[in-house]
Order: structure tokens, then C-alpha cells, then sequence
């Protein structure tokens, strides 16, 4: 189990990893209390975004976003490159893949 969810308490990412622990099955637990401050507009944090890879792998913080809906801010990698500012789709009209 690895992975990266933001909590309840605003300004907090919860996120835990399987390492060397004193019991099997055992996580460790990291609270972050602070994300850095959108420098686009100062009103908003950026976020992290986690994703998978092609192969099903967690890729953790492949984006940050800014947390102001009217600002925007993005900054991506992909293969790579980076990218900044990108627009930003809902994602309404999505359609999952189906797996067999």
C-alpha cells in the first residue's frame, strides 16, 4: 500500500509507505502541515496530483495545482517535460478504459 490523499484539515497531505518498520504490515505515517503558496495569484496552495504510469505504478506528485478555481495554475511533467500553465478540462466527458 503507498499512495497520497489529501485530509480533511485544510493544508494537510496524509501520506504513508511501506519501508522498514518494527512489525510486517506496519506503515509509516508522514503529516505535512504546510503546501507552498500559489505565486500566480497568492490566494491559493499548490497541490500535489499523483497518477499511474502505464504500467499501473504510482507516480506521486507528477502535478501541482493551484487550489484558487479562478487562478489555474498548473505544472506538469510528462516524459520528461516539464509544463506549466496547461488548460484545465473538467473532465465530465471522460470515459473510464475498460480493463479485461
Amino acid at each position: 500500500m503507498g499512495g497520497s490523499y489529501t485530509c480533511a484539515r485544510r493544508g494537510s497531505i496524509l501520506t504513508w509507505t511501506r519501508g522498514k518498520t518494527s512489525l510486517p504490515g506496519e506503515v509509516n505515517v508522514v503529516v505535512v502541515n504546510n503546501f507552498p503558496k500559489c505565486q500566480k495569484c497568492d490566494l491559493g496552495d499548490l497541490v500535489p496530483l499523483s497518477d499511474f504510469g502505464s504500467q499501473g505504478a504510482a507516480i506521486y506528485f507528477k502535478a501541482w495545482a493551484c487550489t484558487n478555481p479562478t487562478c489555474g495554475f498548473n505544472i506538469k511533467i510528462r516524459n520528461g517535460d516539464l509544463y506549466i500553465d496547461e488548460p484545465i478540462s473538467s473532465g465530465a466527458m471522460h470515459t473510464p478504459r475498460v480493463r479485461a
